[in-house]
């Protein structure tokens, strides 16, 4: 936040300028800031924090594949099913081949190409 009285520029938590001391709340309200002074990161913190995911998760996963396995050894299924086969209705007329070489043509008649260097 910029001081009003000095223009000097300090942090948005701050009650009174660090240069002049004059009272910056006023100054703060109008602005619509907040006054709290936020906690320095720890990167052991973090470190923890991130280790203790990775473990849930690890265990999340194997608890999945210890629940998936007991489940599948007692489940029998089958995928025969006994019907007939009918052929398609429609015109069973296979599509023509298409000449690709005739009706993809390019020409380069009327084509004019400029390049100019500005070296």
């Amino acid at each position: 936040m910029r001081c009003p009285k000095c223009g000097y520029v300090s942090f948005d938590y701050l009650d009174r300028c660090s240069k002049c001391q004059t009272d910056l709340t006023g100054e703060r309200e109008r602005l619509r800031l907040h006054g709290f002074r936020p906690d320095p990161l720890s990167l052991q913190e973090l470190s923890d924090r991130l280790a203790a995911a990775q473990a849930k998760e690890k265990e999340a996963k194997e608890e999945a594949k210890g629940t998936t396995k007991g489940k599948e050894e007692g489940i029998s299924f089958s995928l025969d099913l006994n019907i007939p086969e009918t052929p398609p209705s429609g015109p069973s007329s296979s599509p023509k081949p298409i000449d690709l070489e005739k009706e993809l043509e390019l020409t380069l008649e009327g084509l004019e190409i400029n390049i100019h260097s500005d070296k």
